[in-house]
């Protein structure tokens, strides 16, 4: 772990112990499976390894966490094993293949880097209709896009309720319990200056106060979602079911880079006949040409109230708008720029919005 702080390296160590993966939903659940045995923790070049020998454009976080995602699921295919790989793969395909996104709030589809159609191709073979692999390979303005994130399924958690029952993974008690005094203390202070702002009548705040107020909605939605994830709605049956029906050509994609770059390049001609499919269609009718998706977008119960709140008191809030239907999905992106808009040369940009992704945001 040369080169790594002594606390990510701590952290990894503990997690290639463990292997934990994400904790099951709520309804609709994945079902309860039996701990996965220890794997093999990576070594420093096990994702290179996985991508052809070339270091991805990614922190080592993130690269850490791949290894060990994939490990995990080539050692024990379950359903919690798959959901963490498919989180991390939509983290890596978010960040190599759309990494000006935030910046410039434009993405047209066709991403240069070469690593990407495979990233996008790894992320479709454990969900067909990803609308981060489809929006990084489409283009965020395209018809798919917009259909794949109007398909995805939005449902609520609570942390506390899991950990109580039992079915809570260690990664998400960790995170939980991490800095849980500080973000409470500040989520407190937070809450009773909007309280007293709010208390002044609509017609006689002004625009200041109006910022303020906002601005405290931000702030307590990055204290309080920074736990929002991704899951499946498969039972370990399902995922055993689809890794039979694919072993014959595809048991070793994680290993096999040039199979995994002629499997890219046969998407890619695939996707030619699903833009044509898509620009002759609404909405209505690309649903009907994408798979089913099994994908499930959760936030805890408490970030949704904070949600409902923000977009009760500004219906076109950005942070609100963005934690309800994710960083990458077209309408973040659309009230992103209604806010660079309307704010002009004052608008900033967000956070690193790599960094809300499965727990590891700032806090």
């Amino acid at each position: 772990m040369k080169g790594l702080p002594a606390k990510i390296a701590g952290l990894f160590t503990l997690g290639a112990l463990l292997l934990t993966p994400f904790a099951a939903a709520q309804t609709p659940s994945p079902s309860e499976v039996v701990p996965s045995p220890t794997a093999p923790t990576p070594s420093p070049s096990a994702t290179a390894a996985s991508t052809g020998g070339d270091k991805l454009p990614i922190s080592d976080l993130l690269s850490w966490e791949l290894g060990l995602a994939e490990n995990a699921f080539l050692n024990m295919r379950n359903v919690k094993n798959k959901q963490r790989l498919l989180a991390v793969y939509e983290k890596v395909t978010a960040a190599i293949c759309m990494p000006n996104l935030h910046k410039v709030l434009e993405h047209e589809g066709s991403p240069d880097y070469p690593k990407c159609p495979e990233f996008i191709k790894k992320t479709l073979e454990l969900d067909p209709a990803n609308p981060i692999a489809i929006c990084a390979r489409d283009g965020i303005k395209s018809v798919l896009c917009r259909a794949t994130n109007h398909h995805t399924t939005f449902s609520t958690f609570h942390p506390e309720s899991e950990e109580q029952l039992g079915i809570a993974s260690l990664d998400d008690i960790l995170e939980n319990k991490k800095n849980r005094q500080q973000i409470a203390d500040e989520s407190l202070k937070l809450s009773n200056e909007l309280q007293q702002l709010s208390k002044v009548e609509p017609k006689r705040r002004k625009a200041a106060h109006i910022k303020r107020m906002n601005e405290i909605h931000s702030s307590l939605l990055k204290l309080q979602c920074r736990n929002w994830r991704v899951i499946l709605n498969q039972t370990d049956q399902d995922v055993a079911r689809e890794f039979e029906e694919k072993q014959g050509n595809e048991d070793d994609r994680f290993a096999d880079s040039a199979s995994a770059a002629r499997a890219a390049t046969a998407s890619a001609q695939e996707s030619v006949l699903l833009r044509k499919i898509a620009e002759e269609f609404e909405i209505t009718e690309a649903l009907k040409q994408l798979p089913e998706s099994k994908r499930i977008y959760q936030v805890s119960t408490e970030c949704d109230r904070h949600i409902e709140s923000a977009l009760k008191f500004n219906k076109n809030h950005a942070t609100a708008i963005c934690y309800r239907y994710g960083f990458y999905s077209p309408q973040c992106v659309e009230a992103l720029k209604a806010q660079r808009d309307a704010q002009g040369d004052s608008f900033e940009q967000s956070d690193d919005p790599n960094t809300p992704t499965g727990g590891f945001d700032k806090f």
